[in-house]
């Protein structure tokens, strides 16, 4: 049997394309290919994928199930927030919808030319708001439920 082959491979990015982010190390392995992303501090980046897995194997569920359940509860909040406004998730996090009235076309002026001009009409829309909670700022300031390392 072979030895599994295994290369580490380190990409920069420019600044305008992934800000934020100074490079991605990029492993491949025989049978698939992972990208770390690092961010300025050094520190590697989660996934969404990563945090599912880690998730399912503290509870004993695959990663597809938790990804599942996770969704759920988001379309339940949708539902719920376009009923009453707000949604609760687990006493961590308050969700709040805050309508915003449509706009109408008016006139005014360009600020850098000085020149009149007519500002577009805008439609309503909805902004949610996520209003962390006692319980989950406890968690972050206290080091309580502190994700494990990657490495």
């Amino acid at each position: 049997m072979a030895a599994a082959m295994h290369y580490n491979m380190y990409i920069d990015t420019s600044a305008a394309a992934y800000p934020g982010w100074t490079r991605r190390k990029v492993v491949v392995h025989d049978d698939f290919i992972h990208v770390h992303f690092s961010t300025q501090h050094g520190e590697d980046a989660w996934t969404r994928y990563w945090a599912y897995g880690e998730v399912a194997k503290s509870i004993g569920l695959k990663p597809k199930d938790v990804k599942s359940a996770v969704l759920g509860i988001f379309r339940l909040a949708a539902e719920q927030m376009k009923k009453s406004g707000t949604f609760n998730i687990a006493d961590m996090l308050y969700l709040k919808l805050h309508v915003r009235p449509a706009t109408k076309a008016r006139r005014g002026r360009n600020p850098k030319t000085k020149k009149p001009c007519v500002f577009k009409a805008k439609p309503a829309s909805n902004m949610v708001t996520a209003i962390p909670m006692k319980k989950f700022k406890e968690m972050v300031n206290t080091g309580a439920g502190k994700p494990a390392s990657k490495k």
